[in-house]
């Protein structure tokens, strides 16, 4: 994973070494909003050395968050149920919500929801000493699942094993549909779908086509059964080593990163389905 301790925070000559990490591939969401925008915009800035490191090569999403809280790297961003485990507040957005329109609207409703300055100011306060600091939400859409079987209605879920996120919101919903859930980090989900160990898996469209988890599995079905929150975070021991202007900057390109993210992944949606 990530060595080096308070060494990262440091700054490296007149920059801040500024270690990015995220669990997805180049050409997703992530990439493009993290490889090319936000660590082109951070370099110019004049304050940022920034490294990027994709595809989980740092560890699984408990592990970087970790290193995060630890000043081993700068910035991650990873979905709001697994950041649960460390900020509690954000089990908000772990409830089931189908019923909130179709699709599109949900989205620009989640949107409305984690953009507004009271409720964004509310989770930030709530991981304030954590090793976290918020900086920012993103969203690739609703969660579809992939499967072995064709699903039809809800009693084809019954006895299904079902991979979900390692959150007790996430498990008790899909055991109340009668299937069999199965915590598992997104690393293990590929080999867990070949090997048998589970019959489906939940994620958005984009991850599942991305990590080509469409090959073991024969079905997808749009539940739309909860929101895909992206949550950023920034090292607190870092962000605090900084100068006011470096902070501003950073704040600045996380933004329009969040931005970047959310409309890459929308406009591809359809065509990773």
């Amino acid at each position: 994973g990530c060595g080096g301790g308070e060494e990262q925070a440091e700054s490296s000559g007149d920059k801040y070494k500024f270690v990015i990490g995220h669990s997805m591939a180049d050409d997703t969401s992530f990439g493009y909003a993290v490889n090319q925008n936000l660590a082109e915009a951070l370099e110019e800035s004049g304050y940022f050395d920034v490294e990027v490191y994709g595809a989980s090569a740092l560890g699984n999403e408990s592990e970087c968050i970790q290193a995060t809280q630890a000043g081993d790297m700068q910035l991650y961003m990873t979905i709001a149920a697994t950041y649960s485990a460390f900020i509690p507040a954000a089990y908000v957005f772990d409830y089931q919500m189908p019923w909130i329109g179709n699709a599109d609207e949900g989205v620009e409703i989640l949107e409305k929801i984690y953009n507004d300055k009271e409720f964004s100011d509310y989770i930030k306060a709530q991981c304030e000493g954590s090793g976290l600091k918020v900086v920012g939400f993103s969203t690739l859409g609703y969660r579809t699942f992939t499967t072995n079987k064709e699903v039809a209605s809800m009693d084809d879920w019954k006895g299904m094993t079902l991979r979900v996120n390692e959150n007790p919101i996430h498990i008790d919903s899909i055991n109340s549909w009668g299937a069999n859930a199965t915590p598992m980090s997104f690393t293990e989900v590929y080999a867990g779908l070949q090997q048998g160990l589970i019959e489906g898996q939940s994620n958005p469209p984009e991850p599942t086509y991305s990590s080509k988890l469409y090959e073991p599995q024969d079905y997808i079905t749009d539940a739309n059964h909860v929101w895909h929150v992206v949550i950023w975070t920034v090292s607190e021991d870092s962000w605090n080593s900084y100068s006011e202007e470096a902070q501003v900057a950073l704040q600045e390109a996380i933004d329009q990163a969040c931005i970047d993210m959310t409309d890459y992944c929308l406009e591809h949606n359809d065509e990773y389905l």
